[in-house]
């Protein structure tokens, strides 16, 4: 057996990993949850926690430094609060203070967020920002002068160093860092800059703890009004739950009321208890069984805020349906055709409705008039979308003929 020494990106990500299994188990032992922090929280941990290397701030080399492991099970340790979750939407600010003691080397808050997916960018050198949600992280200090978080200089200046000059409007995780800071009260702000996919949930992360009242505080992000469906179709929808008091939350009941289209999928159940500056989350989903309707319910949360001991949001979502239009060319007049010959006309099915139109037949109550277009049922026509038939007169009598064509569809 022998041992060796290796670096490089295939080295770090193992170690990274694992290190991050084990922050992910200890905040569950510590927070006595069972379900994994989310992202945001882990994210904002690590960097905040970081050994800062190469040059002052994050930088294209070292990123914001070297994993410290210790420190980052040490914060989530910490008796008084460092790690926060809450949300914010767009126009609005998130305002908590930090007791930072006089002699305090160094203070460092970072702010992550997981930004809605967007639209990849096919340029070869796109410095332009690609975030849906944009949040502002700023700490005023006790005179009230400001201090914002790192911006990276950009492509093409690799090797300058990171500014704190104005709000970053480019990256999902912002760090402050103020050296030597002022002893007193200071206030960190979180603010939604533009969130127009909100209201969007954030994690904070101090080395100073945040001052939070005595009481549990709780506060909810619900965006429990569904996209318009259809049958067949579903939609999940995640409820936050968040406790931003110094007490522990104590939520003694969740219930969903109103029409069976609306569930509880999955995560957290009452009763439960949630940590000061946590968060829980569980899943509501949306599955219609009917066209063309509304659907309406309730989600009702009790627990042991002052304020707030009940807190009722309402959820609401809708269906579509399929509508159908159909049309003959000639207006279904086939004209003078010999006997033993034949002629065709198209029959066009328009689906003008908002979701799948679904032929299951084509007939007609004539052997005269046949359909033609070889067709393997159901058909199904997309909104806006339409299907033609071919529809054939034989006859080999003498004389007029007439029929009704019938088409058998989910509309």
């Amino acid at each position: 057996d022998a041992y060796c020494s290796k670096s490089g990106t295939s080295m770090s990500a193992p170690v990274v990993t694992g290190t991050v299994a084990l922050m992910i188990q200890h905040y569950r032992q510590r927070y006595g949850v069972t379900a994994a922090p989310s992202a945001d929280i882990m994210k904002a941990l690590l960097a905040n926690t970081a050994v800062d290397l190469g040059r002052p701030g994050p930088d294209y080399q070292f990123g914001f430094g070297r994993l410290d492991a210790l420190t980052a099970a040490q914060t989530i340790d910490s008796g008084p609060v460092r790690i926060l979750t809450d949300a914010v939407d767009n126009g609005e600010t998130d305002e908590y203070l930090l007791a930072v003691p006089a002699g305090t080397p160094q203070l460092r808050v970072t702010l992550n967020w997981i930004d809605p997916p967007g639209v990849a960018s096919t340029a070869d050198d796109d410095s332009q920002s690609d975030l849906i949600n944009n949040l502002d992280l700023v700490l005023v200090a006790p005179d009230n002068s400001l201090r914002y978080p790192f911006t990276g200089p950009g492509r093409g200046n690799e090797t300058s160093n990171a500014t704190a000059t104005g709000p970053n409007n480019v990256d999902t995780v912002e760090q402050a860092v103020v050296a030597n800071p002022q002893a007193g009260f200071w206030k960190v702000r979180v603010q939604g800059a533009s969130v127009p996919e909100g209201p969007q949930n954030y994690a904070l992360v101090s080395n100073v703890s945040f001052s939070l009242p005595g009481q549990p505080e709780i506060e909810v992000n619900a965006p429990l009004a569904f996209n318009q469906l259809c049958v067949g179709q579903k939609e999940d929808r995640t409820v936050s739950i968040f406790n931003t008091g110094g007490g522990v939350l104590q939520v003694s009941s969740i219930v969903l009321a109103g029409s069976p289209a609306f569930s509880i999928l999955s995560g957290a159940a009452a009763p439960l208890l949630i940590q000061p500056g946590a968060h829980v989350e569980l899943t509501i989903r949306f599955a219609p069984h009917q066209q063309a309707q509304t659907y309406n319910g309730t989600l009702t949360i009790l627990s042991n805020d002052a304020d707030e001991a009940s807190i009722v949001i309402p959820i609401t979502g809708s269906t579509g349906a399929p509508h159908i239009d159909t049309l003959i060319a000639s207006n279904g007049n086939f004209g003078n055709v010999c006997r033993e010959s034949f002629k065709d006309l198209m029959l066009t099915i328009n689906n003008s409705g908002s979701c799948s139109l679904s032929v299951s037949n084509i007939t007609s109550n004539s052997s005269d008039f046949t359909v033609a277009t070889t067709v393997t049922y159901p058909v199904l026509v997309g909104p806006g979308d339409s299907l033609q038939v071919a529809i054939r007169y034989q006859s080999s009598n003498l004389g007029a003929d007439a029929a009704t064509i019938t088409v058998s569809s989910n509309a």
